[in-house]
């Protein structure tokens, strides 16, 4: 079976959260890529690491023509993610969306209460972007809720 990308999330200290197909979430540290791999060195320019994506079809993480890793390397050697963390954050798009509904928050309110863009968080609620651990942690905190990677 082949595992494909569908989340794709920059942690601190480069590591990665990537959602699959399904609903796993697996952890991946990039440092032990970075020891063995020199090239992978460039990830510590600032802000290239956060510039990663997705391939097209899920097959991978890339960076740039150099720079990429694999879905089944990530699935393989990745830490499995606490199943609780992973369906928040695969329905994250659908959970934010019922917090607010149910504080009868608009996104400009929680935009001002978070200091996150309105158009960011109407992006996340559409599914057409994931949010950063930190932006997560943002729009999760006026309902006294965090995130917690176990």
């Amino acid at each position: 079976m082949f595992h494909k990308i569908e989340n794709l999330i920059f942690l601190e200290d480069y590591v990665l959260l990537c959602g699959f197909k399904g609903g796993e979430w697996r952890r991946f540290d990039l440092n032990t890529v970075m020891e063995k791999f020199p090239a992978f060195q460039e990830l510590k320019k600032q802000g290239f690491f956060e510039k990663g994506s997705i391939d097209v079809g899920g097959f991978g993480v890339v960076w740039n023509d150099q720079l990429d890793l694999s879905s089944e390397a990530i699935y393989e050697k990745g830490e499995k993610v606490t199943e609780e963390y992973s369906s928040v954050m695969f329905n994250f798009p659908a959970y934010l969306k019922e917090l607010r509904a149910k504080n009868n928050l608009s996104q400009n309110d929680l935009s001002h209460l978070t200091g996150v863009a309105q158009s960011t968080i109407a992006r996340i609620e559409k599914g057409e972007t994931d949010p950063s651990l930190g932006t997560a942690e943002k729009l999760l905190r006026p309902f006294g809720l965090s995130l917690s990677i176990g």
